[in-house]
């Protein structure tokens, strides 16, 4: 018996291996992880997440989001890359839709995010930077 495998930026993760550890470390019960099966890249992202030692609490807020129906999926994925990247950083990271689109950096993925943190810190030195992130409604975080 074969295990499908998700190819997702350079890992190659066995799906059944990562929803058991999903599951297991982030105590969902089977209609939260029926929930998830489908979308590869949330599954990918979620086992890269814990195998990054994010923290667990943060992982199910978003999680908890998603199944209220208050991210889609595209706004899940988006924010476990935040709580990796933050992770690897040291900073912290939190949602939010209240700040102003027309004073605001606007960036297309992580790459983009990353570069332009990297130029704030060295312009500005790491310990005066706050990054706050958020999205807009109508933007491309929509299914």
């Amino acid at each position: 018996m074969s295990c499908k495998v998700i190819n997702y930026n350079n890992h190659s993760i066995k799906r059944a291996v990562a929803l058991d550890n999903i599951k297991g470390n982030l105590d969902l019960n089977p209609l939260e992880i029926n929930l998830l099966k489908p979308k590869d890249t949330i599954v990918a992202e979620l086992y890269l997440a814990l195998k990054d030692s994010v923290k667990v609490n943060n992982l199910k807020q978003h999680l908890d989001s998603f199944y209220s129906k208050k991210y889609n999926a595209k706004k899940l994925k988006v924010s476990i890359q935040m709580e990796r990247y933050v992770k690897k950083s040291g900073g912290s990271f939190r949602l939010s839709d209240t700040l102003d689109p027309n004073n605001a950096f606007h960036v297309k993925n992580m790459k983009e995010f990353d570069s332009i943190v990297k130029l704030m810190r060295k312009r500005f030195g790491k310990s005066k930077l706050k990054v706050t992130t958020s999205t807009r409604k109508k933007d491309s975080l929509k299914n």
